[in-house]
C-alpha cells in the first residue's frame, strides 16, 4: 500500500476516534456519569472502524455483513441490560466508526456529519431539555418485603434501604446466593 493510503488512514483513524471521545466523554460520560458504558463504546468504535477499514478494502458479500451483525446481536443478548439512551449512544459511536472506516464520502462532508450528530447529541440529551437524573448501580438485600418484578415495591425498597428517592429502577441481576438484586437506579 503507498504512503498516501496510511496518512488518509491515520487522519480518518484520529478524526472518528477525536469524534467518539467527545460523544462518549464530553456528552454522554458528563450527563450520565457511567464509565463503564463510555469506555465500552468507545471501544466498541475503535473495533468497528478497525473491521470495516478492512472490509472496505475486499470484496464483502452481503450473507459475511448479516453474519457481522448476527455476533454483534448476540453480544446484545448475553450482556446486561443497558438504558435506551446508552444504546442510542452506542448506536452513535458505532454509526461513526461506520462513516469514518468506509471512505465513501468526502472527509469535508463528513466531519460537517459528524459535527451535525453532536450537535444534535448535545441539545437533543441536554439536562435543560429532559429532567435531570442522576444514575447508579446499586445492590439491595432481598429482605423478602418487596417483589422484584413489583417496579413500585422495589422504588420503595430503595428508599428504604438507601435513601434515595429514586424515579425508576431497572433490574440488573438476581443473585440467590447472597440473596442480592442488583438494579440501576435512577434518582
Amino acid at each position: 500500500m503507498e504512503i498516501v493510503w496510511y496518512l488518509e488512514f491515520i487522519a480518518r483513524f484520529s478524526l472518528n476516534l477525536g469524534a467518539a471521545s467527545v460523544l462518549m466523554f464530553g456528552l454522554y460520560y458528563r450527563r450520565h456519569h457511567n464509565r463503564d458504558t463510555a469506555v465500552s463504546a468507545l471501544l466498541l468504535n475503535v473495533f468497528v472502524f478497525a473491521v470495516l477499514t478492512v472490509l472496505a478494502d475486499v470484496q464483502f458479500s452481503l450473507a459475511a455483513g448479516f453474519g457481522l451483525f448476527a455476533i454483534l446481536a448476540l453480544f446484545t443478548l448475553r450482556s446486561e441490560q443497558l438504558s435506551r439512551v446508552d444504546i442510542a449512544y452506542f448506536f452513535g459511536s458505532a454509526s461513526m466508526a461506520v462513516l469514518f472506516a468506509i471512505n465513501a464520502i468526502d472527509r469535508g462532508l463528513m466531519v460537517i456529519i459528524i459535527l451535525a450528530m453532536l450537535a444534535s447529541v448535545y441539545v437533543l440529551d441536554h439536562p435543560k431539555l429532559s429532567r435531570p437524573l442522576r444514575s447508579t448501580r446499586i445492590k439491595l438485600d432481598m429482605d423478602r418485603s418487596f417483589d422484584v418484578g413489583d417496579e413500585a415495591a422495589v422504588v420503595e425498597a430503595v428508599g428504604r434501604q438507601t435513601g434515595l428517592k429514586a424515579q425508576r429502577v431497572q433490574l440488573v441481576r438476581v443473585c440467590g446466593i447472597t440473596e442480592t438484586v442488583e438494579l440501576q437506579v435512577e434518582y
